[in-house]
């Protein structure tokens, strides 16, 4: 897999790094950006960053401090390599680049999409440039990396990173070709990150958006016109309705909590969840307003109590394969015989 996106799709183009110092100047900006970051790290609400003009509630996003600490990282990678390899005259020509990439924005919203961007960026560029030592410790890192990500060595190579062998031995001679082959493979998976990332957050993204602003208020208005319907033609008594309701309500709730203990385990599936917390609790409120309605077609248990009709909505609440279960069984009984 390869990225979709060129190094200068998203930043300036090179000519831009000119006004960059040299090696004094990188230093000090690393320096700078490292302090901003330490900053960010501790920041709980927007009068814990003096620092930033402009406010972002990201800032204070779980994941978005997860990517900043990778972002401290690389940067210090980079000091690293710019002091192992401060006479190299490859490096020296780029660093004007290099210390473009390490500096964050403060000119606008630092949101969690703009750091990825700049973390990408960086990345590509310190890739490129890395030694033996940046290349090795890095490939680790990728290596290490649990299962939950898009995209992840495991997924992308069959194979342990060259310069990561099983064991290494203080003395051990890099095997011919390793370097290479270990910057290609660092290479890949970061385009193969970065070509998922972002398609990925633009459609959840999307989702989210679409359910919040259109979605979910019309299925909620038509529960409450529903809801209003059945009060007016006094089809059933307010206290039957209530019943019947909370109980669906709550099994639907609980149902949602459950699938977040077990099953949602990845940073992109919890981003979710409130979202489609919401739509459950209108999945919750319909359903309870559909049993309380067919109450009187419902044989799977005492329909005459309360206790029956809560029961069976607290039930049709939580588990969908029952609600359909039950539209199944009363659609089935109102069908005539001969029809069947």
């Amino acid at each position: 897999m390869t990225a979709s996106v060129s190094p200068q799709a998203t930043l300036p183009a090179d000519s831009s790094f000119a006004e960059d110092a040299g090696p004094a100047g990188f230093l000090a900006e690393a320096t700078c950006q490292e302090s901003r970051i330490d900053e960010l790290l501790t920041a709980r609400r927007k009068q814990d960053v003096k620092a930033e003009k402009i406010w972002s509630g990201d800032i204070t996003d779980p994941e978005f401090k997860k990517n900043l600490r990778i972002f401290q990282s690389l940067i210090a990678g980079a000091v690293g390599l710019c002091a192992r390899r401060k006479d190299d005259g490859m490096l020296v020509s780029r660093v004007a680049e290099l210390t473009h990439r390490i500096r964050l924005p403060s000119d606008k919203p630092l949101t969690l999409s703009l750091l990825l961007t700049h973390r990408f960026a960086l990345e590509r560029v310190l890739a490129e440039l890395g030694d033996e030592t940046y290349l090795r410790t890095r490939a680790a890192d990728l290596f290490a990396e649990p299962p939950g990500s898009n995209a992840t060595w495991g997924t992308l190579f069959k194979s342990r990173p060259p310069l990561v062998p099983p064991l290494v031995v203080d003395g051990q001679q890099t095997p011919e070709g390793a370097l290479d082959t270990t910057r290609a493979m660092v290479a890949s998976l970061l385009a193969a990150k970065e070509a998922v990332d972002l398609p990925l957050r633009a459609r959840r993204e999307l989702k989210d958006r679409i359910l919040q602003r259109y979605v979910l208020p019309f299925v909620f208005a038509s529960a409450i016109v529903f809801f209003l319907a059945i009060l007016l033609t006094r089809m059933l008594p307010l206290q039957t309705l209530a019943v019947s309701v909370t109980a669906a309500v709550t099994g639907a709730v609980l149902g949602r909590l459950l699938r977040l203990r077990d099953e949602v385990t990845r940073g992109s599936q919890v981003r979710e969840f409130m979202s489609l917390f919401f739509a459950q609790v209108a999945v919750g409120l319909i359903t309870g307003l559909f049993v309380s309605v067919a109450a009187d077609q419902l044989r799977l248990l005492d329909m005459s109590t309360r206790n029956g009709l809560a029961t069976i909505s607290f039930v049709a609440g939580f588990s969908e394969a029952a609600f359909l279960g039950l539209v199944s069984k009363i659609t089935g009984e109102s069908t005539p015989k001969h029809e069947a």
